[in-house]
């Protein structure tokens, strides 16, 4: 049996996994969009998005750290 103290520490640690993998992935989306639709096609398009997609997980990992270092501090 676990407490409901535990239960809850769980229950935000799921919260806070669900926020970091969404946050990555959707910046890491952005930058695909963004370097797909800046490239100059075929190719090197593709290659330019995957290279943003992976500056935007680069800046999506820390951005959800931050966010969810943040909400801790106010729960």
């Amino acid at each position: 049996m676990q407490s409901r103290r535990e239960l809850r520490r769980l229950r935000a640690e799921a919260v806070n996994d669900r926020r970091l993998i969404i946050v990555t992935l959707g910046c890491c989306a952005l930058g695909v969009l963004y370097g797909a639709l800046i490239g100059p096609g075929g190719a090197a398009a593709w290659l330019g998005a995957l290279a943003y997609g992976f500056v935007g997980a680069v800046i999506g990992v820390p951005a959800a750290f931050i966010i969810n270092m943040s909400r801790s501090l106010f729960d």
